[in-house]
C-alpha cells in the first residue's frame, strides 16, 4: 500500500459522551451515547451506529429515548431526545432532553444536553 492509498483508507472510530445529572450531590441519572462511525481522509464519511443508555436511579421517573445519526458538513451527528415522564401524586409530568454528540475526523467535536 502506498502513502497515498493508506491515506484515503477508510477508518470506523467510536466516541462517546456521558453525562450524570445529581441532586444535593447524590448521582440520579447517567445519560450515556456511543458513536461508531467512519473517517476517510480528514472527514467523516459514514455513520455506523448511535446507541444511547442510561443509568436511572429515580424510580418515580421512566425514561425513554429517541435516536438517530446523520453527516453533516463532513462531521457526524449523533443526537438522542430523552423523554422522561415523573409521576407525582397520581398525575404525571412530562420533560424532554436533548443529548448532543457532534464527531470530526480526530474526535469529539462538541457534546451537551439541553432542555427540549
Amino acid at each position: 500500500i502506498s502513502a497515498g492509498e493508506k491515506k484515503d483508507a477508510t477508518t470506523d472510530r467510536r466516541s462517546s459522551y456521558s453525562v450524570e445529572q445529581e441532586i444535593f450531590g447524590i448521582t440520579i441519572t447517567k445519560l450515556s451515547k456511543s458513536f461508531i462511525y467512519q473517517v476517510q481522509g480528514g472527514s467523516v464519511v459514514a455513520t455506523k451506529s448511535c446507541v444511547a443508555s442510561c443509568v436511572n436511579f429515580n424510580i418515580a421517573v421512566a425514561l425513554s429515548a429517541d435516536t438517530s445519526c446523520w453527516i453533516q458538513n463532513s462531521h457526524g451527528i449523533c443526537e438522542t431526545t430523552w423523554h422522561g415522564n415523573i409521576l407525582f401524586r397520581g398525575s404525571g409530568v412530562r420533560f424532554d432532553k436533548i443529548q448532543h454528540l457532534e464527531v470530526d475526523a480526530r474526535g469529539v467535536y462538541s457534546a451537551w444536553l439541553v432542555n427540549a
